[in-house]
């Protein structure tokens, strides 16, 4: 038995299972290509003939999550932001906002500020960034 993945736009979209390349399914520029043997599943890319696995899902944290990875150094950012008017932005707007795209690049900018202030280690970044 053979695997088929049915090619659209570049990502496969399906996966079946029989003897022959399916002939359905073939409008426009969709395809069918014999997988037989690979590790290859809805999502994948196909390049030049070639497949790569999806992106990654982006890391989403809640404030809450961020603040329990913050610890005791949230005290200290809270402390910081009455004499540092960037932190004091920062954390006005980490107070009004719900849920944080680690992926976003302004995100990992305003996470990387608390670095360049002292305020928490390069190494605790990058676990609240999911890196």
């Amino acid at each position: 038995m053979n695997r088929w993945a049915h090619i659209t736009n570049n990502f496969v979209d399906l996966i079946t299972e029989q003897e022959d390349q399916p002939t359905v399914f073939t409008e426009g520029d969709a395809f069918w290509v014999d997988v037989t043997g690979q590790f290859v599943g809805p999502g994948f890319k196909y390049f030049n003939g070639e497949f790569s696995p999806p992106d990654p899902p982006p890391v989403i944290r809640t404030r809450l999550e961020i603040i329990n990875l913050l610890g005791s150094d949230y005290a200290a950012i809270i402390t910081a932001s009455k004499a540092d008017v960037e932190v004091e932005i920062w954390l006005e707007k980490f107070r009004l906002t719900e849920s944080f795209d680690m992926s976003n690049q302004s995100v990992k900018d305003d996470i990387q500020l608390l670095v360049t202030k002292n305020l928490i280690s390069q190494q605790k970044a990058n676990n609240i960034l999911g890196l």
